[in-house]
């Protein structure tokens, strides 16, 4: 038997939130984005962006009951460059 049914496979990429970062008066970056209260959000962190790009999980949190999703990098000046980026797990 035949199967003659097109098939349709369909990518969805959903744009976030910007991130906002700062530094403290330490030197820890610190992170904030708003997002879905209680959604999952995984902090991926690069050295560079010169592909391939080498995307490493940072930490993973549910954004609390106002949608605010916060992180403190207490070793960003540990590098001389450090990229983040949020995505859904």
């Amino acid at each position: 038997m035949s199967d003659d049914r097109d098939h349709i496979v369909a990518a969805v990429t959903v744009a976030l939130a910007p991130l906002d970062a700062a530094l403290n008066a330490a030197g820890a970056a610190l992170l904030t984005f708003r997002g879905t209260p209680g959604t999952a959000y995984v902090l991926q962190a690069a050295f560079g962006l010169t592909p391939p790009i080498d995307w490493q999980p940072v930490f993973t949190n549910a954004a609390d009951a106002n949608g605010i999703w916060s992180f403190s990098d207490t070793n960003a000046l540990n590098s001389p460059t450090h990229f983040y980026r949020l995505k859904l797990p």
